[in-house]
């Protein structure tokens, strides 16, 4: 008796180990996202650009939202939001295991770059003290920072 109650106790802490491990490692889901909602008052443009350092900034304008992140440029990244304007949400997405940087905009997704496998730095997180558009109802998470703050 008390040697299947053990049995059982060591398969129960088997299985709760084994479902940590996959927390992080094992899911195909993103590594890193970033979720906001953006004012668009008039035609306005996507920009993306491949910088050297190890983070992702977003950088938001009345007349262009700019990404940069140490990721080769997708080919052909469409340039102009859709219409009409107004309220979006968007989220920006990696997945180091899918080599994948991609922005949700409404209902439009946007593929950045298939080729983002490299690490990122998730030391420094903090608000660019430049001028620019707000953007509404940020939040980030990441595999560091699981919850959204």
């Amino acid at each position: 008796m008390a040697v299947q109650v053990l049995r059982q106790m060591v398969y129960f802490l088997l299985s709760l180990f084994s479902l940590v491990q996959g927390a992080h490692s094992g899911s195909p889901r993103e590594d890193f996202r970033f979720c906001g909602q953006r004012n668009q008052t008039q035609q306005s443009t996507l920009h993306y650009d491949q910088s050297s350092e190890p983070h992702i900034f977003v950088w938001n304008t009345e007349e262009t939202l700019t990404i940069r992140a140490p990721f080769l440029a997708a080919p052909d990244i469409p340039r102009f939001f859709p219409e009409p304007r107004g309220l979006y949400h968007f989220c920006l997405y990696w997945s180091r295991h899918t080599g994948r940087l991609h922005l949700r905009y409404g209902k439009h997704d946007y593929l950045l770059s298939s080729q983002a496998s490299r690490l990122l730095c998730f030391q420094k997180q903090e608000q660019s003290l430049k001028q620019g558009a707000p953007l509404i109802a940020t939040s980030v998470s990441s595999w560091q920072i699981p919850q959204n703050t």
